[in-house]
């Protein structure tokens, strides 16, 4: 997972003590990528207010490319951007400056020979030229990338020739022009799965696991302004192997590295100058790191206790003390977990015959998929206000479509301003807040139940309402009452797709609305497209 810039975010006190906030709330989830297609490896990046750029590897009919989407902090959805153009490309990293201007970095090729490449998108969401950092002939792959205040960018990825791999670095400045390649090791079998964390004044900080002949060991190098300003450090300690090291970085420049060793213990440490400290029992793997600007770091990972795996999390505090372990396991078993700026935990909790993605934030743990879904990649990022954004992938029959959520954490209230008429002030804004199907009889739906959620009192004008399942498509027909804030639709099924529908069949609602306020002011706004999944059950 790539290390993109994390200054300017909320770590938790020294304590691991959250606040919990009831007013704030994950959106229901909303589709990022294209339906019809195969989404993987989805990444996330937030600038400072909000506006969250993701990346992912899509598989299409006649090319696999980078995708590329922005999502303001109230969840609107910009278009979808092909950032690789005429490659397979594959693996795509993002970093956001300050400013908002996102540099994606991916595997393309040449030919049959991998090359690392980068392209920025402007804040304005301009698509600059693709550039190309490793050497021409040379394989390079799996770049990551970060940025710094001033919007000057750095990347490092693998060299590979045969039989040896070497990391290698380069900055991109904020014009976009190419410095030298850095090669940050020597030839070795062992300098693969690199990371990256860059601060706001441009110091870099490269981790990587390097196998010495007789056992793996993390080591890590210094850049800055993309030059090499000192000598490879070992990080982790002589006498056992260590894997996979993830490394983040305060706005004081204090980088803090993770890494677990052959027993699962997981591991930290402070600068190479810092003491190694043991946050883990054994058995613990795949540790993830966040920093924030008061330089407490919070990590999380998966232990397993014998019976099932746990996700764990463990603030290292600026001063070098340990909160205490934090249990975030609820039953079942936890994989893949992420973390984010005030301890915003992600993770895939499993249990016999269905997956979810599990989010624990602002003291709450809250299930952000449907039982039944399959679910996979989970990722999260917050802003400096501590607002969320979480993405994963769900299969969809043959397809694989990349969701998403927002957490809204509401702002300080503002002094009272006189009033004005809502209708003059804004129009409705639909969104979902739950779906059922209704009065099947016997073992067959007649029909579906939506309810939606308005901004404020308003009517509904639905343009048209489908039903895919399976590959078809049917049209249905609808009574609606409105109800304050709420409407709720009843669609009735032609009785063509009632025979075929049995109660328990997985269908996805797409429904095309317009919605005017009651109090007048506004007329209907824009069509809004709203898509459902659902299983047919009995209410």
């Amino acid at each position: 997972m790539a290390r993109y810039l994390r200054t300017m975010v909320a770590a938790l006190a020294a304590t691991g003590a959250i606040t919990a906030d009831a007013s704030a709330e994950w959106s229901a989830p909303f589709e990022i990528s294209d339906p019809a297609g195969v989404a993987e490896r989805p990444q996330i990046a937030v600038d400072p207010y909000g506006t969250a750029t993701v990346v992912w590897t899509n598989y299409g009919a006649s090319e696999v490319a980078v995708h590329a989407r922005r999502i303001d902090p109230y969840g609107a959805r910009g278009p979808i951007l092909d950032v690789s153009v005429g490659e397979e490309a594959l693996n795509a990293q993002v970093a956001v400056d300050p400013a908002g201007n996102a540099t994606v970095v991916w595997t393309g090729h040449e030919g049959s020979d991998a090359v690392a490449r980068a392209r920025r998108i402007t804040a304005a969401g301009v698509l600059e030229p693709v550039k190309t950092l490793s050497a021409l002939g040379e394989i390079g792959f799996s770049p990551t990338v970060g940025v710094d205040a001033d919007g000057h960018a750095t990347s490092v990825w693998t060299r590979y020739e045969n039989p040896h791999f070497r990391v290698q670095a380069r900055r991109i400045d904020a014009s976009g022009a190419l410095g030298p390649i850095q090669d940050l090791t020597p030839d070795s079998e062992g300098n693969v799965n690199s990371e990256l964390a860059v601060d706001s004044a441009g110091h870099s900080y490269v981790v990587w696991p390097w196998n010495n002949g007789t056992e793996t060991v993390i080591q890590w190098r210094r850049l800055d302004d993309g030059v090499i300003v000192g000598p490879i450090e070992d990080l982790s300690a002589a006498g056992a192997n260590a894997f996979d090291p993830q490394v983040a970085v305060d706005d004081a420049g204090v980088p803090t590295a993770v890494w677990y060793r052959d027993d699962g213990t997981i591991q930290a440490r402070r600068s190479a100058t810092g003491a190694i400290v043991d946050l883990s029992e054994t058995e613990a793997v795949d540790p993830e790191v966040a920093v924030g600007p008061s330089g407490d770091a919070t990590v999380v990972w998966t232990r397993y206790d014998g019976v099932v795996n746990r996700v764990e999390l463990r603030v290292l505090a600026a001063d070098g003390s340990l909160g205490p372990v934090r249990d975030l396991w609820t039953g079942g078993d936890d994989l893949q977990p992420r973390v984010a700026g005030n301890a915003a935990a992600l993770w895939l909790h499993t249990e016999p015959g269905e997956t979810v993605v599990r989010s624990h934030s602002l003291g709450v743990t809250r299930d952000m998929t449907a039982a039944g879904e399959e679910v996979a990649e989970p990722e999260i990022a917050t802003d400096a206000a501590g607002r969320a954004i979480a993405v994963w992938t769900r299969v969809d029959g043959s397809d694989r479509v990349l969701e998403g959520a927002r957490l809204a954490v509401p702002a300080a209230p503002a002094p009272a301003a006189p009033a004005v008429p809502v209708a003059a002030t804004s129009c409705p804004v639909v969104t979902v807040k739950r779906l059922k199907s209704f009065r099947p009889k016997g073992r067959r739906a007649k029909g579906i139940a939506a309810t939606l959620t308005l901004s404020h009192p308003a009517r509904l004008r639905l343009e048209s309402a489908k039903l895919r399942t399976k590959g078809r498509m049917a049209s249905l027909r609808s009574d609606r009452r409105t109800t304050g804030t709420e409407t709720k639709l009843r669609l009735r099924l032609p009785g063509r797709v009632a025979r075929r529908l049995a109660v328990g069949t997985r269908v996805t609602l797409i429904l095309k609305l317009r919605a005017r306020s009651t109090a007048g002011g506004c007329g209907y706004g824009p069509v809004k497209t709203v898509r459902l999944r659902t299983k047919l059950a009995r209410i």
